[in-house]
């Protein structure tokens, strides 16, 4: 997700996707590195968040946890966490963010009890409805 121009955008959008209830699966990097920016610095998305207000002044598109945490809770996400490693890992992070659960009465006519995942393959993107 990080890839993108206006991570506020982006998130609201992920959040519209899904019905109460549903949970965003995202695997992210945390952090840059010289290698990371050496990398994918030379690539065109990586710079899509120059101009985003939500990260002005950042030297990459990755937002550490505390960050992601704030704007996903803006987005309309009631309770969101993040699994993060050790050692090599410690800038890599699985996070879920869940939209607020309805009772069961006031779902719409129609909607289905089933689970069905969204995902963008690669790019770590996974939204569980």
């Amino acid at each position: 997700l990080h890839a993108t121009p206006f991570i506020r955008h982006t998130l609201r959008n992920c959040r519209r996707l899904l019905r109460p209830g549903g949970l965003l699966l995202v695997n992210e990097a945390l952090a840059t590195s010289a290698f990371a920016q050496i990398t994918f610095g030379l690539t065109d998305g990586w710079w899509l968040f120059a101009a985003d207000p939500a990260r002005l002044g950042q030297s990459s598109p990755l937002m550490a946890w505390e960050h992601w945490r704030a704007l996903l809770a803006e987005s309309g996400f009631a309770r969101s966490h993040a699994a993060r490693g050790g050692g090599a890992l410690r800038t890599q992070a699985v996070m879920v963010a869940q939209v607020a659960r309805r009772p069961e009465a006031a779902w719409p006519a129609g909607v289905a009890a089933e689970a069905q995942l969204f995902s963008g393959g690669l790019g770590g993107l996974g939204l569980l409805t």
